[in-house]
């Protein structure tokens, strides 16, 4: 689904099912592709057949990861992606899928980095007559009116949980791509930016 803000954000929901298959679920990762533009913001959600972090996202924990578990962290890793709920609990274990004594967290709402202001909630909700729980977040999407003037950062906001979380997993993939400049100046004021838009 594709809607425009009256903002003139454009924003993308894209509902997925991998294949529970573990090999067909690599083809279907590696082959999985959305647009990544600077003014649209992504929301890739579903049931993925696939855990993130087994010794989190499982109760009893296998051995080895699930099948696919390296290529989905490639896609969002490539197409800047969030695990927003588990941004907001970063150790908390609870699961989204049951079937006899297996617990899994496997159904999964990711959002473009940098939005996470935004969201005023993550949930993992009980839905009945189903081996599946939801999940579920609520957004302002209403933006606010700005003045003229300057932006100044409210540096209280770098002691919180919530901004410490955001900028490591921010950081772990974005210093990645250093290389990919050949002006190390040009790569710090991107950097600036992208702060400024998560602080």
């Amino acid at each position: 689904v594709e809607f425009k803000l009256d903002s003139n954000e454009t924003i993308r929901i894209f509902n997925i099912y991998p294949p529970n298959n573990g090999i067909e679920r690599k083809h279907f990762f590696n082959k999985l592709k959305i647009d990544k533009e600077n003014d649209i913001v992504n929301y890739v959600m579903g049931d993925f057949n696939c855990c993130l972090n087994r010794k989190l996202d499982r109760k009893h924990m296998p051995k080895r990861e699930d099948a696919g578990n390296n290529e989905l962290k490639n896609f969002i890793e490539k197409n800047e992606l969030t695990d927003i709920w588990r941004l907001r609990y970063p150790n908390k274990k609870q699961y989204t899928f049951s079937r006899g004594q297996s617990y899994s967290r496997i159904d999964y709402i990711f959002t473009s980095e940098n939005i996470d202001c935004r969201v005023n909630n993550a949930k993992i909700v009980y839905f009945p007559f189903s081996d599946h729980d939801g999940v579920t977040i609520t957004m302002n999407i209403v933006e606010p009116e700005r003045g003229p003037g300057y932006w100044k950062m409210n540096n209280s906001i770098i002691k919180t949980d919530l901004f410490k979380n955001t900028f490591e997993t921010f950081w772990k993939s974005w210093k990645l791509n250093i290389n990919n400049f050949k002006d190390k100046k040009e790569f710090w004021d991107l950097t600036k930016t992208k702060i400024k838009d998560i602080t």
